[in-house]
């Protein structure tokens, strides 16, 4: 794997070898790490769950201490707040803050929310442009703008800051230039082959279903390719981290600066035959974690076991600063993460003394030393009856041995650690199988899965009602219309560039629907539209497969249709519905060029 900038950072760091997420998922990593808790203890179960304001972070207590504050990129706050403690924020987010991706867990692994599916993987490769390449190119720009700016600032004030990248992350597409660094043939298939659907544990079966495989065909020339992707996205989001480095050093910030490199989970990439994450297998829940600072700490490789709650303690310790007794006029609540600030002085010092504890969706994993104990979790049944496997983490990485039945001594006491730590982190009480919490909707909801009627001249409808106007449904979008001679523009549009549709009048006088399938365009035309009052209207037809039908008609008679378009779903539409108009980003790019 190509990273010279990474690689070089590693070679003056101390590099921790065994270092984990809390919750092997973006948005509740990210909230545990921030807050220095378990995702339990501050209710972070899904990429739905709210982050509450009131829970205190590393930035905020930094800040509270006088540093500045700065948030540069993906966080995936859930919620109202969008700083949690940081003072400013340079870019925005690349996820919806908001909760349409609010699992119904009643309905299965089949109902999938976020739109994940093996799209990713079946349609990976190298690409001229993506939303994540625009965000990451903007991410860098900010953050090293700021740099620049912080270092000329008259004050020195000192400074905490987060550049967080998107890359590396699906879909698996990446520059030609980054893709070219790898040849095809050389890109190695996983360590461990696929497992037949019958001989998944029940969790993996899940997760089979909830990320689509059942619908796709995935080849050994797809995992081959998304492998290939994967790796070229790296080489990519290195150049950004060098870049990032680069600027550190030449404003002379370099010297009295901390830098920490850290992901918020793994990624699968075909080992098992699984893909994404949410599981507790190593390449799902390990993640890269190394602490660089020539001046105060010599390189290292560090073989405790770590995890990212303990950065928040670390960041304090490191930084001099004591947490408050008292936050908005509440306790404190005890951090469950430890200070490494020691080991990173001497690698050789006693080290982090608690032992790993995770929990999923009912899946849980206890890890001391060299072993590790796991349980999948079949959803709405009781955890009492469910069988704990057992690990030699060191002997056996790919988890292919389970030494429950050889070792059911040591696998007790690690049941009995586990929940030990269970009641002590507010895991405790979790639904004892009867999905209760999860049938729970509040009754608000339901309203806006109504029809809705918009009028010209009404501000665009908010992403999220916009979104549960179309998700996995079929969708007529009716326009009434009095239609002049020589008339043309915008009717309906709903997205931008990043995926959507739209229903114009061109110029020549025809009826126009413009669908964006995530940059890929493509359009049904009908015939032109006579001088008069008409009902215009685009049918969207959800047949299943992540396709979407459309057809044309004027005044209730089907003038035009077209099978096969791409589903849209989680982040796409990210724009919400305007009539009469298409802000922001245009959903049709040919329709912007000619008309702006």
């Amino acid at each position: 794997m190509l990273a010279p900038h990474l690689d070089a950072l590693a070679r003056q760091a101390v590099v921790f070898d065994s270092a984990y997420c809390n919750f092997p998922i973006c948005a509740p990593s990210r909230f545990s790490m921030l807050s220095g808790r378990l995702p339990h203890a501050i209710e972070a179960y899904d990429n739905a769950s709210e982050f509450p304001a009131t829970t205190p972070t590393m930035a905020h207590y930094l800040r509270h201490a006088g540093y500045r504050t700065i948030l540069c990129g993906k966080m995936h706050f859930i919620g109202p707040d969008q700083l949690h403690g940081y003072e400013e924020r340079p870019t925005t987010d690349i996820y919806p803050a908001d909760f349409a991706w609010t699992p119904d867990w009643t309905k299965g692994p089949a109902h999938r929310p976020t739109g994940v599916s093996m799209r990713p993987v079946v349609e990976s490769g190298p690409c001229i442009r993506s939303m994540q390449i625009d965000y990451d190119d903007e991410v860098e720009y900010r953050a090293v703008q700021r740099l620049h700016d912080l270092a000329r600032a008259p004050e020195q004030q000192p400074f905490f800051m987060t550049v967080s990248f998107t890359h590396p992350h699906p879909p698996f597409v990446a520059p030609q230039r980054h893709w070219d660094l790898y040849p095809h043939e050389a890109i190695e298939p996983p360590r461990v082959g696929e497992i037949a659907y019958a001989d998944l544990d029940e969790h993996s079966r899940w997760l089979y279903v909830a990320h689509a495989q059942n619908l796709y065909t995935v080849t050994p020339e797809h995992v081959r390719n998304a492998r290939h992707a994967y790796f070229a996205m790296i080489s990519y989001v290195d150049e950004k981290i060098g870049s990032v480095l680069r600027t550190l050093k030449e404003t002379g910030l370099a010297d009295d600066t901390v830098v920490v490199f850290a992901g918020d989970h793994g990624e699968m990439l075909g080992e098992r035959g699984m893909w994404f994450k949410q599981c507790f297998f190593e390449w799902s829940a390990r993640v890269p974690l190394m602490v660089s600072m020539p001046r105060r700490f010599e390189p290292a490789r560090v073989a405790a076991h770590v995890s990212l709650v303990d950065l928040l303690p670390t960041f304090l310790e490191l930084a001099g600063v004591e947490r408050p007794d008292t936050w908005l006029g509440r306790p404190v609540l005890p951090l469950y993460g430890e200070s490494v600030a020691a080991t990173l002085r001497d690698p050789d010092a006693p080290g982090r003394t608690a032992d790993l504890v995770v929990e999923n969706e009912g899946h849980r994993g206890f890890r001391r030393g060299r072993w590790e104990a796991v349980t999948r979790h079949v959803p709405r049944t009781a955890f009492s009856e469910e069988h704990w496997e057992l690990y030699d983490a060191l002997a056996d990485p790919t988890q292919l041995h389970d030494l429950a039945e050889q070792q059911p001594q040591l696998l007790g006491e690690l049941i009995a650690a586990w929940e030990e730590a269970a009641w002590s982190n507010q895991i405790f009480p979790m639904d004892e199988g009867t999905g209760y919490r999860y049938l729970l909707r509040p009754s608000w909801t339901e309203v806006f899965d109504r029809p809705v009627v918009l009028r010209p001249g009404t501000p665009t409808l908010d992403r999220w009602r916009s979104q549960r106007l179309i998700l996995w449904r079929d969708v007529d979008v009716e326009v009434d219309v009095t239609v002049g001679e020589g008339d043309a523009g915008v009717l309906v549009a709903h997205g931008d560039q990043g995926g959507g549709y739209s229903l114009y009048i061109d110029d020549a006088g025809e009826l126009v629907a413009a669908h964006n399938g995530y940059g890929l365009e493509r359009t049904v035309r009908g015939p032109v539209v006579e001088p008069g009052a008409h009902r215009l209207a685009l049918h969207i037809r959800c047949p299943g497969q992540d396709r979407w039908n459309l057809a044309l008609s004027i005044d209730g008679v089907e003038v035009a249709a077209e099978e096969g378009f791409r589903l849209l779903m989680a982040m796409a539409p990210f724009e919400g519905i305007d009539v009469g108009i298409d802000r922001r980003s245009p959903v049709s790019w040919d329709v912007y060029e000619r008309h702006g």
